[in-house]
């Protein structure tokens, strides 16, 4: 009977050395897992950290563009303020173009020069800011200024003769 006992416990500890085996087994499989699993974590805590760097620098790069934004709002504001500005000068030597202080052609010509002259330098200021739009829309001034022009200058001769008769 101690054989049969003794047979059995054999039995029972190599059953046992079998279990322990494979959960030896079970346990590396799972520390494997486990150190993968450490790695991927460390390559997504890695490019999280360049997500964050990424989204900082188009943060910057966006206040940038809101600041250069802001500076081309006002240059356009004062742009337009010296628009009218000239256009309050082209009225004025209009004037004195009516009032005989100066000669017809004399007026028209130093009109016309002093506009060309501002349009330039207005021209050559809005195109770095806005391009094609805005040079469509200073042609689109310019021959609207033309167009005014020749008529101020239609109605002056018509007046000088007028007057001559």
């Amino acid at each position: 009977q101690l054989q049969d006992e003794l047979e059995t416990s054999e039995k029972h500890l190599k059953e046992l050395q079998q279990q322990l085996a494979a959960k030896e087994s079970e346990l590396e499989d799972f520390l494997e897992e486990l150190e993968s699993s450490k790695s991927h974590l460390v390559r997504c805590k890695g490019e999280m950290e360049s997500c964050k760097l990424q989204l900082e620098e188009e943060q910057t790069e966006l206040a940038s563009c809101k600041s250069e934004l802001a500076a081309s709002r006002q240059k356009e504001r004062m742009s337009s303020n010296e628009i009218m500005q000239l256009m309050g000068t082209v009225e004025d030597l209009q004037r004195r173009c009516h009032q005989g202080s100066v000669s017809e052609s004399d007026a028209v010509q130093k009109m016309q020069e002093e506009a060309v002259r501002k349009l330039e330098v207005l021209r050559a200021e809005l195109d770095e800011l806005y391009g094609q739009q805005i040079v469509q829309m200073k042609q689109e001034l310019n021959l609207q200024h033309a167009a005014r022009v020749q008529q101020m200058t239609e109605q002056h001769q018509a007046e000088v003769e007028r007057l001559k008769t």
